[in-house]
């Protein structure tokens, strides 16, 4: 305990950050070995989702766990500064948005390419249970994500600008890297790397996590409903 204690905080915040990148890209590799381990994998749909779900709030709780202390301290700050976070951060997210909808948009139509892997599986799992895409998309993952990719590498990375880079990048690669078909979806990673680096800048200007899960939560909410209404009236 007293090694612990005489370690700087710097080098405290690099350990969590650490533990935490660790924690979320291990358990990600071994869940699948676990869930076939168990037979999960041979579950109904109902208990197959349900059974995901409990795994994906057993990550978030470790996560939660390893920067609690981070986490009671933004919390008090956000309930001093909520409106000044938001009101003059929002624009930035608007921002991403807005190069994330336009090189979308010439990706799509101008090079005549579809949608990523990625975004394909999440719509036909959508049409399965959008019970679990909502609670997934909306309530865990932007909790998980920011936590991890902001804040984590945020531990990491002290320079501004190779910070707000390196988390938008590395955010925006986990979304198409693990379903490319080919090197021209690459091209991806400029609507997926606009929101990650705006949502970066936020964080870096904010120093408070809940400012970009708040904005995430938002904007994975938006898209969600948008998607399930499409579901409901197609």
């Amino acid at each position: 305990m007293n090694k612990i204690k005489k370690l700087s905080p710097n080098v405290i915040n690099m350990i969590t950050g650490i533990s935490a990148i660790a924690c979320y890209f291990l358990l990600s590799k071994i869940a699948p070995y676990i869930f076939y381990f168990l037979g999960l994998d041979h579950l109904s749909n109902f208990g197959y989702f349900l059974s995901q779900i409990i795994y994906e709030f057993i990550l978030l709780g470790i996560i939660l766990a390893i920067f609690n202390k981070k986490i009671k301290n933004d919390l008090k700050d956000l309930k001093i500064n909520y409106k000044k976070y938001f009101s003059e951060n929002l624009k930035y997210y608007l921002l991403g948005l807005a190069v994330m909808f336009v090189s979308n948009a010439f990706i799509m139509f101008v090079l005549g390419k579809n949608v990523t892997t990625n975004e394909s599986t999440i719509r036909s799992l959508l049409a399965v249970s959008p019970i679990y895409i909502y609670i997934v998309s909306v309530i865990i993952a932007p909790t998980l994500e920011e936590l991890v990719f902001r804040h984590g590498i945020r531990t990491l990375i002290k320079n501004k600008y190779a910070y707000i880079l390196i988390s938008g990048i590395v955010f925006g690669g986990l979304h198409i890297l693990t379903s490319l078909s080919g090197v021209s979806d690459l091209l991806y990673l400029i609507p997926y790397c606009s929101l990650g680096i705006a949502f970066a800048y936020i964080y870096y200007k904010t120093n408070n996590i809940f400012v970009t899960i708040g904005i995430h939560t938002m904007h994975n909410g938006i898209l969600v409903g948008l998607q399930i209404l499409v579901l409901l009236f197609s």
